[in-house]
């Protein structure tokens, strides 16, 4: 019960209203054609950092901080038509990365009430080729790690679920074309690695 004091704290203070935005920084920086790029901290966010690069051609980035503190979003793209989106809230010291090459990649992070050390704990996608689709949605959780990467072909797919999370860590590698990995996790200590190549794979790991 003591692992969840965090969260109700943080929770409350940011449903109360008192806590006022403040010390937090953003970085953008582009070069290349028609990208576009979005930096929100959002109400309550205090001591965050957003750091956004994109290059080449057509690329999207979207960072949302809100109710969150001495966290850290960062966004790197390369390559063409590439999106990424990554959302954190009502948490403190999470840190979450993409970096993106290749073309028609799609990268997706959703942290709420994420608590840990951002120098230590890090949410990560990386993904190059063609046409690859990424997602880690972390809830309620203390010191997570989750790891996505995706290279050297194409239309390869991973999801990472972690709810009500204490120190679960998961790792996804997939390299190949058309590769499916969905990894849902919940507990205490829980560690599940897929590692993917080829053809048309599926991995499925479930664990309560």
């Amino acid at each position: 019960m003591k692992t969840l004091t965090p969260i109700v704290a943080a929770l409350s203070l940011a449903i109360s209203g008192t806590a006022l935005a403040g010390d937090n920084y953003v970085q953008q920086t582009q070069t290349g054609v028609m990208h576009t790029v979005e930096a929100t901290q959002g109400p309550a966010s205090d001591s965050n950092t957003i750091l956004q690069t994109q290059s080449d051609f057509f690329n999207r980035a979207y960072a949302t901080q809100s109710y969150q503190s001495d966290s850290v979003i960062e966004q790197i793209q390369h390559g063409a038509a590439n999106k990424s989106t990554i959302e954190q809230s009502f948490g403190n010291g999470a840190h979450a990365t993409t970096v993106q090459d290749g073309a028609f990649n799609s990268a997706y992070i959703k942290q709420f009430a994420q608590f840990g050390d951002p120098n230590q704990f890090i949410t990560h996608i990386e993904q190059d080729g063609l046409g690859n689709d990424a997602s880690i949605t972390q809830k309620y959780g203390i010191e997570t790690v989750a790891t996505v990467n995706q290279s050297m072909g194409g239309f390869n797919e991973a999801r990472i679920s972690q709810v009500f999370n204490v120190r679960g860590v998961v790792d996804v590698t997939q390299s190949g074309w058309l590769n499916k990995a969905c990894v849902t996790q919940s507990g205490v200590d829980q560690t599940a690695i897929v590692s993917q190549t080829g053809f048309g794979h599926t991995a499925i790991v479930n664990q309560y």
